[in-house]
């Protein structure tokens, strides 16, 4: 179990024993559940011997994130009957958690909310800290709270379901946190290997990249400051993210910050003196696992266009962003980076 004072963590090879134990601290008079359309039977399957008073199925992946499905959430909690003394279990990926935490805290301004991991993004990244939200106008959780889950199980039974696609938008992330702990990215993302990981190793992965995350949190919970190091690559990615949905062509949150965390490498060596033998070293990992950039000019231009609208920057006309430095394992935040810089970094990765 892994904890701080504003929520616990726990990677369980038992779904069912675990959640059992967080649901007998929390006394709640009803159990709702909220999965999407990919997640809903493998709940139905693990979770066969907890009652629910009610559920509510969203489309799977990120068109689940819509101010419509958050009404349709918030207006099935409302027909079941909950109260502030009840409890919303969010089954699925980080998409799921966004919605459902944003639901939970603003229905009836707040109930309790515990989130069940099941992709390894939500694992290590989206499922802790308490930040939710979904988009709006095309941009990337742009109306959302922060507010802490009552608890997180990460549910090693639900990954071992995973199909290739989420393993490596996990990758995104896994990659992202090692270069802020060790800098020493897993043998199992340098070889691209999805089948023949071995679950210690997965479950010492993801109790690292949690226990870092939540002592990120517990130092700055409400998001005020320390904790933007966390959005590394995450300014790029989201104008890259913005962009695919656009043209029709949704990718997963993690392998855009995959796809970023190489134009963000070579920006700091520009920028910050971070080592060009890391910045090519994280270039060929990154397009053995994710691909490379195949972007046009006019392309960038839109990217970079979502960028400027991102959340991180503050109004005055320049892009922002996380950036790794050179003498230190402590990503700088707020930076700001000319355009000029950011194409000529994005040219790098195509």
């Amino acid at each position: 179990m892994l904890g701080n004072k504003s929520h616990e963590v726990l990677v369980s090879r038992d779904t069912p024993s675990a959640l059992s134990g967080v649901l007998s601290k929390l006394s709640a008079d009803k159990l709702f559940l909220l999965a999407d359309e990919h997640t809903m039977p493998l709940a139905h399957t693990l979770l066969r011997d907890v009652r629910f008073d009610g559920e509510h199925c969203v489309p799977a992946g990120e068109s689940c994130k819509s101010v419509e499905s958050l009404l349709g959430c918030l207006s099935s909690m409302e027909s079941g009957g909950l109260t502030r003394s009840s409890v919303l279990l969010n089954f699925g990926g980080g998409s799921v958690s966004d919605l459902g935490g944003f639901a939970g805290a603003v229905f009836k301004r707040g109930l309790r909310v515990v989130n069940v991991a099941t992709t390894l993004l939500a694992a290590v990244d989206a499922s802790i800290g308490g930040k939710t939200g979904v988009n709006y106008m095309g941009l990337k959780n742009e109306l959302g709270v922060v507010r802490m889950p009552a608890s997180v199980i990460v549910s090693v039974e639900a990954l071992s379901e995973l199909p290739n696609e989420q393993w490596l938008s996990g990758y995104g992330e896994v990659v992202k946190y090692s270069l802020m702990m060790s800098g020493a990215v897993p043998q199992f993302v340098r070889s691209n290997d999805v089948l023949s990981i071995d679950s210690a190793e997965l479950e010492t992965i993801i109790t690292e990249c949690a226990n870092f995350k939540l002592r990120v949190v517990a130092r700055d919970p409400h998001d005020t400051g320390y904790r933007h190091i966390l959005n590394l690559g995450h300014t790029v990615a989201h104008g890259i993210e913005a962009y695919e949905h656009e043209r029709g062509n949704d990718i997963p949150h993690g392998i855009a910050v995959g796809r970023s965390l190489p134009v963000v490498a070579y920006i700091s060596y520009v920028m910050k003196g971070y080592s060009r033998k890391k910045v090519a070293r994280l270039r060929h990992i990154c397009c053995e696992a994710f691909g490379l950039l195949d972007y046009s000019c006019k392309d960038v231009d839109r990217i970079i266009e979502y960028m400027h609208r991102d959340k991180k920057n503050i109004g005055d006309g320049h892009i922002r962003m996380v950036l790794l430095d050179g003498s230190a394992n402590v990503p700088d935040v707020n930076c700001e980076v000319p355009e000029s810089l950011i194409r000529e970094a994005i040219d790098f990765y195509c």
